[in-house]
């Protein structure tokens, strides 16, 4: 194990912070991060970069215990445990072992610590790992600035809690941003949210990335999932929470008696909130809901193998979402698919991108045509309306795909991770330089 440690602990090295999933585990059972990180990861190795994974346990003693490869160039070692208050202290430990790798990518999204105190602690971290001489580059997965907007979400009413939560985001953005030497987000609205406590000379807009989808035909894979040919399927895909709309969206499609409009409700419980209370009646009164419906298949997870039947079977993806608060995991296999997609108007700004509104202009489509309040006629009109511009919504994902796809997108972290990192200083050289 050693000698695969000394093999990985190089310049030309990067070390990774985020939630990874071991082989055969489902990637639902870890974070969204973990789906992004491994699809990145995977294609930064790809194209020759050699990555340290400090990953989370697994809670297998075999698997946490050991060095595992994914591939030639990508090592993993599980070295922090969700939920933990010392899981810091174990990455930073874990870091004073690679010395020469001075390149660093830290993926966060708030829930991938398991708790308020990791997070609280990831500034004194960065310190820390500045001092190493770490080079890092921080990836925010979520930006919120005002708490209330997702008050629903956390299940938080007192007003002044939520002014106090705010202000606390607001500090640690802007600690976050001062020990960082580069920001990455993966949407330009999310960078002007940013930029009220970070420099927006720092913040780097990077699309989450999308991947090249297995061929398969509508009609086999409606076939295999017993859809009837005539059926108008709309597809929503991912946890079922509110702030994605997906009570809203079994409320809409419920409502619609006899018509060929069904939906697939994709997803299953939030794998950070599954435990809460009052998630637990939200999500049951939603899914109870569905299942009752004549008009709506919940399908629970789907396993990786199968994600591409369901899309492939589906006609339009949509995205009932009541706040922007991230990218869209889903929006990304929509568009490996190229399927047409609709979004609220909660989402607009996902159009201030350079990418977006040239896929519109390619299509010909209007940004009206693309988005639906959430308002039951509305929606309807705006399904009427992918009806009978079919192929130019094909044409718009089609066109932002091909912007999106994951060779040009791990050049641009190749690109933004390149500059080179500050030396160690004196201090850190001498008790931490090799014997």
């Amino acid at each position: 194990m050693k000698t695969l440690l000394n093999k990985f602990n190089r310049p030309d090295s990067m070390l990774v912070v985020t939630s990874y999933p071991s082989r055969g585990n489902n990637i639902a059972d870890r974070t969204a991060v973990a789906w992004h990180s491994k699809r990145l990861l995977r294609e930064l190795a790809k194209q020759g970069k050699r990555i340290v994974v400090l990953a989370e346990k697994t809670g297998n003693t075999s698997i946490d215990s050991s060095v595992t490869r994914d591939g030639k160039n990508i090592i993993v070692l599980r070295v922090w445990k969700k939920g933990s208050i010392t899981a810091l202290f174990h990455i930073a430990k874990a870091a004073l072992r690679f010395d020469q790798v001075h390149q660093m990518l830290f993926q966060f999204e708030f829930n991938v610590f398991g708790g308020l105190s990791p997070v609280i602690g990831i500034p004194v971290l960065l310190s820390f790992l500045r001092l190493l001489g770490k080079s890092i580059t921080f990836e925010f997965h979520q930006v919120v600035n005002d708490v209330s907007r997702i008050s629903h979400h956390i299940n938080i009413k007192n007003s002044l809690l939520l002014r106090i939560l705010s202000m606390g985001l607001h500090a640690f953005y802007t600690a976050v941003g001062f020990l960082s030497q580069n920001i990455l987000v993966f949407e330009s609205q999310l960078l002007h949210e940013l930029s009220t406590s970070i420099p927006a000379s720092k913040i780097n807009v990077v699309p989450l990335a999308v991947v090249s989808s297995r061929p398969l035909t509508k009609n086999n894979a409606r076939k295999a999932l017993n859809i009837a040919k005539r059926d108008f399927v709309i597809m929503s895909f991912g946890f079922v929470n509110w702030y994605k709309g997906s009570d809203w969206i079994v409320k809409t499609v419920d409502r619609q008696k006899n018509t060929n409009i069904k939906l697939l409700l994709a997803g299953g419980a939030s794998a950070t909130l599954k435990d809460k209370a009052y998630y637990k009646k939200y999500y049951s009164q939603t899914i109870q809901r569905a299942e009752n419906s004549a008009n709506i298949v919940h399908t629970d997870f789907i396993p990786e193998k199968l994600i591409n039947r369901y899309f492939a079977a589906s006609d339009v993806v949509v995205f009932p979402y009541r706040v922007l608060m991230s990218s869209s995991g889903p929006l990304a296999h929509a568009l490996s698919h190229q399927k047409p997609v609709l979004f609220s108007s909660h989402l607009h700004a996902y159009f201030q991108n350079d990418d977006m509104r040239l896929a519109l202009q390619k299509s010909d489509l209007k940004f009206t045509d693309v988005m639906f309040d959430l308002d039951h006629r509305d929606f309807m009109k705006k399904l009427d309306i992918v009806q009978s511009k079919y192929d130019q919504f094909v044409e718009f994902s089609a066109s932002l795909a091909k912007e999106r796809h994951i060779s040009s997108v791990a050049k641009k972290y190749l690109h933004l991770m390149s500059s080179t990192p500050s030396d160690l200083i004196p201090l850190f050289k001498v008790l931490f330089a090799r014997k």
